[in-house]
């Protein structure tokens, strides 16, 4: 779902959230890169100006030409001519080589009309949720707005009545061993679904398309049902984007419960199982990754061995079988600067990520992808979820009318690490 962007001061047009500092072998959130950046500039702290510089063009992230040149006078040339690769010849050579590799990480891609899978009607107000039935070849989507879901079959959207109680339809995943469709649903300001709400969990039977289970939060716990990630024993976790928690629903549960109580992350996101389904995948959205062991539900952070851009990931999926000897994840960032689709190669020991590779990138100005899912050796996302165009009730803000949504497709199981 659409995050809070946080916008800091200083006319640097750096782009992130005042975040706690965390302990990793190599940042990886530029937001508290950036946040350490404007931290070194009020205390004229030059050297670690320039290190954090020098950490965020090598995590992927850009800067604007102007950001650069109101910060070139305050960095430390020594520091800079590493990165020129070349013995210390003074101003222009290290911050040309800073400049140089800021737009190299900020150069996009525009999708080419081949990558376009379908689009989703205008009726369908804010597209969230996408799910894949391999079994019947049907692409789900789900809308924050009216709470609809629909399915594409050989071309056609139909829609599936939901009832209620319901919220809007968020974060989705089919659990094609029990036949089963579970959607995340809650309520967010744009949310104009009427009649009795909740938030939880709903289950739609894939062969009857009829709603089988509806499972809400524990008592009156607050927060919104973001994104769900399903165990091989089909236990369903659900992460809450506004109280921090991550829930779950083991098989037959009659309301979520807590493995990660609330408060511990901040804005959890996107998730992903490990193959084995032990671990828990996390994307915080301010922070970066985490992991969560599911027995115990143990919170550690992702270690990087290098400087490597996690936060701002909304989207998060297993792409395991990409990687025999390891696991993969495939990360949709629409916090960061670009924005990206980026794979994921952790370690042996699953904390670590080992290989970062950008596959996309996208400018932090244009349509924002959101969620996605697997679909044979390609991602299918939302490619542009239009969360700034919706105001409260649903109410469009712009003046414009409701456009379609695109999904569309990337090739990520074919990149060699």
């Amino acid at each position: 779902m659409k995050r809070i962007a946080f916008w800091l001061a200083a006319g640097l047009m750096l782009h992130g959230c005042a975040s706690r500092p965390l302990t990793l072998d190599a940042p990886q959130s530029s937001s508290v890169v950036r946040k350490q950046m404007l931290d070194a500039i009020e205390s004229g702290d030059r050297a670690t100006l320039t290190r954090s510089a020098i950490d965020l063009a090598g995590m992927g992230a850009s800067l604007s030409d102007a950001s650069i040149d109101r910060i070139a006078p305050l960095l430390d040339l020594s520091l800079l001519a590493d990165v020129a690769n070349q013995p210390r010849t003074g101003f222009p050579d290290g911050v040309t080589a800073l400049r140089t590799w800021f737009r190299d990480n900020g150069k996009v891609h525009a999708p080419r009309p081949e990558e376009l899978v379908a689009t989703v009607p205008a009726e369908y107000r804010l597209v969230e949720g996408i799910a894949w039935d391999p079994a019947r070849k049907r692409l789900f989507i789900g809308t924050v707005v009216d709470g609809r879901l629909a399915y594409l079959e050989d071309g056609v959207w139909h829609e599936v009545p939901v009832g209620s109680p319901r919220g809007g339809l968020f974060g989705m995943a089919v659990d094609a061993k029990r036949g089963l469709l579970w959607i995340a649903t809650g309520s967010v300001d744009q949310t104009a679904v009427t009649g009795e709400r909740m938030t939880g969990l709903i289950a739609v039977d894939l062969d009857t398309l009829k709603v089988v289970r509806r499972v809400a939060l524990s008592g009156n716990a607050p927060g919104v049902a973001g994104d769900v990630a399903l165990a091989p024993d089909g236990t369903v976790f659900v992460s809450n984007s506004m109280s921090g928690a991550i829930h779950r629903c083991r098989p037959g549960c009659a309301a979520l419960d807590d493995l990660v109580p609330a408060g511990r992350f901040r804005s959890p996101q996107g998730m992903a199982l490990s193959k084995r389904g032990g671990r828990l995948y996390v994307a915080d959205y301010g922070t970066g990754l985490w992991v969560v062991e599911t027995r115990t539900g143990q919170v550690s952070p992702m270690r990087v061995a290098q400087a490597t851009m996690l936060d701002g990931v909304d989207g998060l999926v297993a792409a395991h079988r990409a990687l025999p000897a390891g696991e993969g994840l495939v990360a949709i960032q629409n916090g960061t600067r670009p924005r990206r689709i980026i794979r994921l190669h952790p370690g042996r020991s699953a904390d670590i990520v080992r290989h970062a590779v950008p596959l996309l990138a996208l400018s932090p100005d244009g349509p924002e992808p959101t969620l996605g899912v697997l679909v044979g050796d390609s991602l299918y996302y939302i490619g542009d979820g239009q969360w700034e165009r919706y105001g409260p009730g649903g109410a469009l803000k712009d003046g414009q009318p409701p456009r379609g949504t695109p999904i569309l497709q990337l090739p990520v199981m074919d990149i060699g690490i």
